[in-house]
């Protein structure tokens, strides 16, 4: 297979589940929301609002929020066990030692192609962050569960309603940071045999 460093950058991401007590540089984050901001768009139009949360005290009370939250979802779920467990929901690391990064993307409603530009642009902060020894993991279930249902609530989290412009609607939320040794899966889930059909 012809390959380069672009490619090795795609291939060798996985989602992280624990991450460093590190912060990372200011200059490296807006190169990473940047890229999303070249993502491909429908018409041009550039749908999207990418928030972005740094502070350590809100970090942790969305941790904290986060760890609540998988608790009421999730059997058995376990915090200690955040690497063991990632085969049942999205945990990640929760509580106080949430990532140094979270990144929320939402959109104006009504777009010609809806949620798919506003992916992209995630994607794109993905692999940009790949690129710059940052790893990343797309918190679905916390999503969907804890700051979706925030936003139309009159007693919702403010920092959760904070996440989202008014009227926006919400795409996808990620985590970054520096990866811990042991916070990948380990060994990786092969590839799916069948996923790719060449027609001649």
């Amino acid at each position: 297979m012809t390959t380069n460093e672009t490619i090795e950058c795609l291939i060798n991401r996985q989602s992280c589940r624990k991450y460093l007590a590190k912060s990372i540089d200011p200059e490296i984050v807006e190169a990473i929301v940047t890229a999303g901001t070249y993502a491909p768009s429908a018409g041009g139009g550039q749908p999207w609002t990418i928030t972005v949360l740094s502070n350590k005290e809100k970090l942790a009370h969305f941790g904290e929020l986060m760890t609540a939250d998988l608790a009421a979802h999730v059997p058995g779920f376990q915090p200690g066990k955040i690497v063991d467990n990632h085969g049942t929901r999205g945990h990640i690391l929760c509580g106080a030692d949430f990532a140094p990064l979270l990144i929320v993307v939402s959109e104006a409603p009504h777009q010609r192609t809806p949620i798919i530009s506003s992916a992209l642009a995630c994607e794109n902060m993905m692999i940009a962050a790949q690129s710059l020894g940052i790893a990343s993991c797309w918190l679905g279930a916390v999503t969907a569960n804890l700051i979706a249902p925030a936003q139309g609530a009159a007693d919702g989290d403010p920092l959760l309603k904070s996440l989202v412009p008014e009227g926006n609607v919400l795409v996808g939320a990620i985590a970054f940071g520096y990866p811990a040794p042991d916070g990948f899966r380990k060994p990786r889930v092969p590839r799916r045999q069948g996923a790719v059909v060449y027609l001649n």
